[in-house]
């Protein structure tokens, strides 16, 4: 057991939880990136089909009402015009698309002398509130930026949240594309600009894909594109917490040391609500196979992170690095791989415990026929029913018979030849105890060290005490030497008996 214990440190059974937790991570991570991916890329695709058609479109009203693009901003009263033309190709647009919301902002506002008609932009904002349904096909859309009238025409319900234009002092999905398609020459293709996480008032946060509206003298005319809110993310990029109950996974930007989870999109169950961080966190090295994330409150988690791209080569955007990040609890992960190794080495000690017990049954299985026959050689009953059947220990015990006859013959042969010393045995019993001529009496009678305790009713240590006194005053060395000395005086006693019986 202590060999299979090694074996199975060194090939690294103890880490298997660690091995088999990783590459769950990493095909798990891999199958939501790949997701991620696609629907980003898709998105981005349909962003700018839809902004090259609106394009042409609101140019078209524009020219059809004897105005020129570059004065769109000082003709207010077309402004509802244009929504109106473009509301149903918004519309079906939303419907098709797997997207929680469309958007269009002009370039300039229906109100100008009002207060901050600066930072107001007229537009239309629709929102999916289906999007993430099993059914595609679903769809309850409602109205949250525009002109009322354009909603109530259309039957469209109107969202507490609803407001009649959009504030873009602080709307980076609005004023960076335009700022970058002011400053650059490139194709409408490049030019689409995934805005971080933002949120309209009290309505869920979302990710925009903004694409500028260029007509064709170049004039910049505004923005249109997708949103993807946080719901909708929720419901598609979902981890499998079958592995890791708190498990998540988020869409964040990367600086090339800390994550950005203020614009972060984040995908997970209800278990994991008030675990996700909130402003940022630390990536650090590989720590037993897993990547290491701190947060700024020191909480550790592990897990695994992957560029996804959102941006072509040549985007005037593509130094700006996201990251798909599927994250759990150190605490988490550590306590399930000591769970694993506990079964393994509770397992162990079991296997251990019962192999100890079928060592003992076995040996005392195997040992008992040794011992009877070495019992059957000291009682003198060595015969061919009471062998081991082992050819080794049999020939060894009648090895030691044989020398053990010897040894008694010879001894009793220098005996027999020097009558001095068995007379000074024989007298030397005079100087017995009674209770050691109780026991050397039954010794006389052929009984064993065991049978006198037990017909004395003493223990075995008391007969051994009686037996080195005994020894010591006939001045003997052993048992074996008083069977001898005791066989003679039974032959003696034999013989006189025979006397006796002639006379």
């Amino acid at each position: 057991m202590l060999c299979i214990s090694l074996i199975l440190i060194s090939t690294g059974v103890f880490k298997a939880g660690v091995k088999e937790n990783t590459a769950l991570f990493e095909k798990e991570l891999s199958y939501i990136n790949n997701g991620i991916y696609d629907y980003y890329r898709d998105t981005s695709l349909r962003s700018i089909f839809l902004a090259e058609n609106l394009s042409k479109n609101i140019e078209g009203v524009i020219l059809e009402n004897g105005v020129i693009p570059s004065e769109l901003f000082y003709h207010p009263d077309l402004l509802e015009t244009i929504l109106n033309e473009t509301f149903d190709k918004l519309l079906i647009e939303l419907q098709y698309s797997k997207n929680s919301g469309i958007f269009l902002i002009l370039n300039a506002t229906i109100n100008p002398d009002i207060a901050k008609a600066e930072y107001s932009r007229a537009g239309i904002f629709l929102k999916n509130m289906e999007a993430g349904s099993v059914n595609s096909l679903y769809y309850d859309i409602r109205y949250m930026r525009g002109p009322s009238s354009i909603g109530r025409s259309n039957g469209i319900t109107i969202l507490p949240q609803w407001e009649m234009e959009f504030a873009v002092s602080k709307a980076d999905y609005f004023t960076i594309p335009i700022h970058t398609a002011t400053e650059s020459n490139l194709p409408l293709s490049r030019l689409y600009y995934w805005c971080p996480k933002v949120q309209f008032d009290n309505s869920d946060s979302a990710m925009l894909c903004s694409v500028p509206l260029i007509a064709s003298d170049g004039t910049l005319l505004g923005v249109t594109g997708f949103e993807v809110g946080s719901m909708l993310f929720k419901s598609n990029y979902a981890p499998d917490n079958s592995m890791q109950n708190r498990i998540f996974c988020m869409l964040a930007p990367y600086d090339g040391t800390y994550l950005n989870l203020e614009n972060a999109m984040f995908a997970g169950s209800h278990v994991v609500r008030g675990l996700i961080p909130s402003t940022k966190m630390k990536v650090l090295t590989d720590k037993e196979g897993f990547h290491q994330y701190i947060d700024e409150s020191n909480n550790t988690y592990l897990g695994f992170d992957r560029k996804v791209r959102l941006y072509a080569n040549d985007s005037p955007y593509e130094q700006e690095e996201w990251r798909v990040v599927l994250l759990v609890p150190e605490i988490d992960i550590n306590g399930k791989i000591m769970h694993q190794n506990r079964l393994i080495i509770s397992l162990l000690v079991l296997l251990t415990a019962v192999f100890a017990v079928l060592a003992i049954l076995i040996s005392r299985k195997y040992l008992q026929p040794i011992r009877k026959a070495f019992d059957a050689i000291k009682l003198k009953k060595i015969n061919e029913h009471n062998k081991t059947r082992i050819p080794e220990i049999d020939d060894l015990i009648e090895y030691l018979t044989k020398q053990d006859d010897k040894l008694i013959g010879d001894t009793f042969d220098f005996i027999a030849h020097n009558t001095t010393i068995f007379e000074s045995f024989v007298n030397n019993i005079k100087t017995l105890s009674i209770a050691e001529k109780v026991v050397f009496d039954l010794y006389m009678k052929g009984h064993t060290s065991k049978e006198i305790a037990n017909i004395l009713c003493l223990s075995i240590n008391t007969i051994k005490t009686h037996n080195r006194r005994i020894y010591t005053k006939l001045n003997i060395s052993s048992r074996k030497e008083l069977l001898v000395y005791t066989q003679m005086m039974n032959e003696l006693k034999q013989e006189k008996n025979k006397k006796k019986e002639g006379c």
